[in-house]
C-alpha cells in the first residue's frame, strides 16, 4: 500500500451516505445481533483460523445484510483491514468498536496518510 488516499476514500471518511456510513451500519448490526464483538469475528469466520478472509466477509455481510454489490463489500473489508494483508484479524475487528472522538479521528488520518488540514 502506498499510503496514498483516494479523492473517494477522503470523501467518504467524512460522508455518512458512503463508506464511513458503510461501517456506521455495519456496526449496528453487529452490536444488535451479538453478545459480543468476539462473537461476531468468529460467526464471520475468524474462529477457524484466527483470521477473517475476504470470501468469508463477503458471505457474510450477503447472509446478513444482503450486501452483494462487491464494491460495497470490498470497500468496507479494506476499511478493517489496517495492514492491508487481506485479512481481518481480531485486533483490526476489535478496533472497530472503539469509540473514537472526532478530533481523535482526524488525527489518526492525519498521521496515517501525512495530511496537514483535515
Amino acid at each position: 500500500h502506498n499510503a496514498v488516499i483516494s479523492k473517494a476514500e477522503f470523501k467518504a471518511l467524512f460522508d455518512a451516505s458512503g463508506e464511513f456510513g458503510l461501517v456506521a451500519e455495519f456496526k449496528e448490526t453487529i452490536k444488535a445481533k451479538f453478545k459480543s464483538t468476539m462473537e461476531a469475528f468468529e460467526k464471520l469466520g475468524g474462529n477457524d483460523d484466527g483470521v477473517i478472509d475476504r470470501g468469508e466477509f463477503r458471505d457474510f455481510l450477503d447472509d446478513l445484510l444482503g450486501y452483494t454489490e462487491g464494491k460495497l463489500v470490498d470497500q468496507l473489508f479494506n476499511l478493517i483491514d489496517d495492514n492491508r494483508d487481506g485479512y481481518i484479524s481480531k485486533n483490526e475487528f476489535r478496533a472497530l468498536f472503539v469509540p473514537q472522538s472526532m478530533l481523535e479521528f482526524r488525527e489518526s488520518v492525519r498521521k496515517k496518510y501525512k495530511t496537514r488540514n483535515v
